[in-house]
């Protein structure tokens, strides 16, 4: 028994559109978040590696534009604001992604959970490459990030008062929560101009040394000079990123041979 006209038509269209489906259907798995696939930190060398007194490091890579920066605590990624974007480079090689932030980028960090908080004016927060949220507040820097949300805060002018500092603590949603008003002192003026950003203040816990100004410090072993105090490292020590001439590099540690 044939089939109606109608019908037939239908099928042969169904046939026809089924390559496209497919790939369509591949291509939004290849533009899947990073994140789903992307290995975990390895953990960090036993030995630290360095030749003539000082840490040994390979691989020279500027950052270009770089302003704060970020490693991705789950995941070997790093971020950093550059103008009205933040940059993501995958350091297993991937070219570095850029994704705009609706301002300027002052500051960025990271959750423990891989939240990353950018503040562009406003508070964002992303997920996967994707923005979740974004605060009503206006804010220039970050003061404490965790996984349920962040403290912030911006330096303003208040009518009667003078110079203030707007402290606020934001939810996961960006929704304000609480906040206060410090006045500023010269002496907390300075001392806020002065301030490193979250992110560049922000090393990470468990590496086998600690990080003294320009100096590596091993347990039971003299101490390993750097060429200058770094900026940010790697949840796995083998990434550093150092301010050479006004600019952010990021450099590698050479594996011990």
């Amino acid at each position: 028994m044939s089939l109606p006209r109608s019908v037939s038509l239908f099928m042969a269209l169904l046939v026809a559109l089924a390559p496209a489906c497919r790939a369509e259907h591949a291509a939004r798995s290849n533009d899947a978040p990073a994140s789903a696939n992307a290995k975990a930190w390895p953990s960090p060398p036993v030995e630290l590696p360095s030749e003539n007194g000082q840490v040994a490091l390979r691989d020279r890579t500027p950052l270009l534009g770089a302003g704060a920066v970020a490693f991705d605590p789950r995941h070997p990624r790093l971020v950093w604001a550059d103008g009205e974007k933040f940059q993501v480079l995958d350091l297993d090689g991937n070219a570095p992604s850029e994704h705009p932030a609706g301002g300027w980028v002052s500051d960025l960090g990271y959750a423990v959970n891989g939240d990353l908080w950018v503040i562009a004016g406003h508070a964002s927060r992303w997920r996967d490459g994707a923005r979740a949220c974004s605060s009503e507040v206006e804010l220039d820097r970050l003061l404490a990030v965790d996984d349920v949300g962040i403290d912030a805060a911006a330096d303003t002018y208040s009518d009667g008062v003078g110079p203030v500092t707007h402290r606020v603590r934001l939810n996961a949603n960006c929704r304000l929560e609480r906040e206060i008003y410090e006045p500023l002192t010269d002496t907390k003026v300075a001392a806020s101009k002065g301030d490193a950003t979250l992110s560049t203040r922000a090393l990470p816990p468990g590496l086998p040394w600690k990080i003294e100004a320009r100096r590596v410090i091993v347990s039971g072993k003299p101490a390993v000079g750097l060429p200058s105090a770094p900026i940010a490292i790697s949840p796995d020590g083998r990434w550093w990123v150092f301010e050479e001439e006004g600019r952010r590099v990021l450099w590698r540690l050479r594996e011990p041979r």
